[in-house]
Parts: structure tokens; C-alpha cells; sequence
């Protein structure tokens, strides 16, 4: 793919932004075109905004056909998903969700949510956006929203696809909520710019981030510089709250949604995910739940998958 940027100038609690790749238009040569497969086709991804109820939803769009929803990983936002958006879109039309409290999104009107109260927020932004049954795409804890989606509204999701579904045992979960989330309120002396850095930085490097230890040290080169201000700039948006996304999805117990799941469900990671070792604990499911490990081709897989039947 040769990307295209357009770079966007924002101010995010009084700190000036420069973000590339926000509305974006990209040449991607490997998407089939109308025209014919080896025709090269250049898609704009768009940003919209729309309401349930009171509560503003931003979202990014882009192709056209049966739609796939997708729902990004904690604290991040829809931008973290573009470059899969792009590769999904031959045939489809997909939405990004920035979920609730995220990205340009209005959080929920919950002290310490749930994963199913993010859950039940998704009928509502559905019906917002006119959609009365999409396919899912959830990583991490847009995994987690996701699949407890399908198991709470069966009646409007058709397929799951999972990129790291978290299911944490009592003592990790407990490790987590007391070290993975650092107030990140804002300071004077911008300190809490440094360790929002390097939180970032350290979370590509090690698994968990806080442990850099040799056992948690991930085998994997660090993203380029923009990747990592990108993410960065999503900590930013979320705000003094960007945790809760995380404790929903620490405390989330997905074994029995997996046991109870009544629609096709796929559960994969990438390559080298954190999560990937998870899936060693999802011995009891529901038949309608396949379990693979990382494919080799991510979103051919996704795509072979959402083409199955209800």
C-alpha cells in the first residue's frame, strides 16, 4: 500500500497536535476494484458522527456492501484500525467505532463500566447508524464488547471475528488492575507526558508493560516514531479515564459468554499478540466458536470467515 496523508492540526487539552493520516485517502493496489481485480482502487476514509440519543458516537467508514463493524482495543481509538478498514473493504462496507469514552466518542454514564454495559450501549449506536444486523470485528477489549454483544443481541450480529480476546485468572486480573493503569492526570511540569510515553513505548517491548523483566520481554521491534505518537494522541483523547475500558476488560470473565454464544464466532490474535496465550484457557466452548491461531494472512482470513452463513 502507498499511503497518502493528510496531516490535522488539533488542540487536545491545550496541547498542539499534528496527526497524520486522519481522513486519509489511500491508493491500495492489492483491492479489487469494480472495474476489474487489476485495477488499482483508491478509497477515502471518512469521518462521521452521529447520536444515540444524547450521546455523540465518531466513527470512520469506508467501501461499500454488507457491513462489518469494527470495535478498536483500550485506550485507542478507530485511526488504530485504518489500515485493516482498507484491506476489509472490497466488498464491504466497514465502520470503525470509536466505543464509548474513546477517540471522539461521549463516554458512558457509568462510574466503572462494565464490559456489558458496553455491551448494551452497541443496539442503540446500531440503530443510530441504520444497521439492523452487522458482522463484528473486536480487538482486545472491542474483542470483549463484541463478543458479549453477540451473546446479549444475537438478533443483530451475524459473525464474530476476534483479535485477542482477553481471559484473565483471578491473580493476573488482580496484577493488572493494580499496576496497569497509572493516573495519567494532567501535571504542571507535563510529567505525566513522560510516563504516558513510555507506557506507550514499553507496551510494544513488554508483556505486561510494567514488567521489564527478561521473561516479559517481547519479541518484536518497537513501531515507527508516527505509530507510537498516534497512540499516544488516542491516551490523550481518552483523558483521566482512559482506564476504564481497561478494568472492563480485566474484569471480564469471557469463558462462559464462549460456552453460551449462539452465533459463529472465530477467535484468533495476531502474531506475537499478548493475548495469544489466552486462548490455552478456552477449553469448554460453543460449538459455534472456532478457536485458530494466528493466520498468515489476517484480513483474507477475517474476509473467508464473514463469508459463512448465519
Amino acid at each position: 500500500m502507498q499511503w497518502k496523508p493528510v496531516s490535522r492540526e488539533f488542540f487536545i487539552r491545550g496541547i498542539a497536535v499534528v496527526l497524520v493520516g486522519s481522513g486519509l485517502t489511500v491508493s491500495a493496489p492489492g483491492l479489487a476494484a469494480p472495474g476489474g481485480p487489476q485495477e488499482a482502487n483508491t478509497m477515502t476514509i471518512k469521518r462521521h458522527y452521529a447520536y444515540a440519543g444524547e450521546r455523540r458516537i465518531h466513527y470512520r467508514r469506508v467501501g461499500s456492501g454488507p457491513p462489518i463493524v469494527m470495535l478498536h482495543a483500550s485506550p485507542g481509538s478507530s485511526w488504530g484500525l485504518e489500515a485493516l478498514m482498507l484491506e476489509l473493504a472490497a466488498g464491504h462496507t466497514v465502520i470503525a467505532l470509536d466505543t464509548p469514552g474513546y477517540g471522539e466518542s461521549q463516554g458512558l454514564a457509568v462510574d466503572q463500566p462494565a464490559i456489558g454495559d458496553y455491551a448494551d450501549a452497541m443496539p442503540a449506536t446500531l440503530d443510530a447508524l441504520g444497521l439492523d444486523q452487522v458482522d463484528l470485528f473486536g480487538s482486545h477489549t472491542g474483542a470483549a464488547i463484541a463478543m458479549e454483544t453477540a451473546v446479549r443481541y444475537p438478533e443483530r450480529v451475524r459473525r464474530v471475528v476476534m483479535d485477542g480476546l482477553p481471559a484473565y485468572p483471578p491473580a493476573e486480573r488482580e496484577r493488572y488492575l493494580n499496576n496497569y493503569t497509572p493516573s495519567l492526570k494532567p501535571q504542571w511540569d507535563g510529567r505525566h507526558l513522560v510516563t504516558l510515553w513510555s507506557m506507550r513505548r514499553n507496551m510494544h517491548l513488554y508483556s505486561p508493560w510494567f514488567d521489564q523483566s527478561a521473561p516479559a520481554r517481547r519479541a518484536r521491534d518497537l513501531p515507527s516514531v508516527e505509530h507510537l505518537h498516534g497512540g499516544a494522541v488516542d491516551f490523550l483523547r481518552a483523558g483521566p479515564d482512559y482506564w476504564k475500558g481497561y478494568h472492563a476488560a480485566f474484569r471480564y470473565d469471557a469463558l462462559p459468554a464462549l460456552k453460551a454464544v449462539q452465533v459463529p464466532v472465530l477467535v484468533t490474535a495476531s502474531p506475537g499478540d499478548s493475548l495469544l496465550r489466552h486462548m490455552e484457557r478456552m477449553t469448554e466452548v460453543s460449538s459455534r466458536v472456532t478457536l485458530e491461531p494466528p493466520p498468515e494472512d489476517f484480513a483474507a482470513r477475517t474476509l473467508e470467515f464473514l463469508a459463512g452463513e448465519a
